[in-house]
């Protein structure tokens, strides 16, 4: 399934991620995605609210994350599939 990611809105990406992303990638994605964008905003929420143990983590979580506002369409993007 092809799917042009700039035409979807972030709320479609988040479900989209939720539905066919790999848990265990998933689950690793809040700090790929933090590390990568350099934004200690993010490495601190994760550090704060999020189980330090990634693979304790829930989907929930990292949805939670994905969701916040200060996490952008354009920064999901950046960080990749």
């Amino acid at each position: 399934m092809e799917v042009d990611w700039y035409e979807l809105s972030k709320i479609n990406i988040v479900q989209y991620y939720k539905k066919y992303y790999e848990l265990r990638f998933l689950l690793k994605f809040p700090n790929f995605l933090a590390r990568k964008l350099h934004r200690n905003d993010l490495i601190d929420y994760i550090r704060n609210n999020m189980n330090p143990i990634i693979e304790n983590r829930t989907k929930l979580e990292v949805i939670q994350f994905l969701n916040l506002s200060s996490v952008s369409k354009r920064d999901i993007l950046i960080a990749g599939w």
